[in-house]
């Protein structure tokens, strides 16, 4: 397995660090999302385990101590999706997790046949017709049987890509993270 995670923002390099160095946590559980990259970079499985950060204040390739790769792309107020994906396409995934809206990368992973989950602590905007044009295209991503499983921080915003169209096979209300499945476990 090869594992690669794309998120918006939030240095995974640096976080690590800063926790290594027994630095606090800045929002609550964040060691323990730290924590579980190091256990999957672990797993007899997993020959390699990438982060990808979207936004930091410049590019940066290195494999921490916990032998996970972070790479900071060094975005400042606009993603670029090609370079983005050109960075995902080097790390040849065979399993994406994706953390962010950004419609490109459920596309290439379509295309590739990438094993893939999306987990998106961010509500999406449903009110304009720009919103409404763009939610159309995401939901035919996210209903897409290549992506395995979409979740969500809570109820109100898996209503709300179960509003724009996304199929929720499976949810679980009354849990922390309220979740929509589109295939196999």
């Amino acid at each position: 397995m090869r594992l690669v995670i794309v998120q918006y923002a939030g240095d995974y390099a640096k976080t690590f660090q800063h926790l290594a160095q027994g630095g606090s946590e800045t929002y609550y559980a964040q060691k323990y999302s730290v924590d579980a990259v190091t256990e999957m970079a672990k797993r007899p499985e997993a020959e390699s385990v990438t982060v990808i950060c979207c936004m930091t204040p410049e590019f940066n390739d290195r494999v921490l101590e916990n032998g996970v790769r972070a790479i900071g792309c060094g975005f400042n107020y606009k993603v670029d999706s090609k370079k983005l994906i050109e960075l995902i396409a080097e790390q040849n995934p065979t399993h994406l997790v994706i953390r962010t809206v950004i419609p490109d990368i459920f596309n290439f992973a379509i295309e590739n046949q990438i094993r893939t989950i999306a987990v998106f602590a961010e509500s999406i905007a449903t009110k304009s017709w720009r919103d409404k044009w763009r939610n159309y295209f995401l939901a035919n991503f996210l209903n897409n049987k290549q992506i395995e499983w979409v979740g969500t921080y809570g109820i109100t915003s898996s209503l709300l890509f179960k509003e724009i169209g996304i199929k929720p096979d499976l949810t679980q209300p009354g849990m922390s993270c309220a979740c929509l499945s589109n295939g196999p476990n």
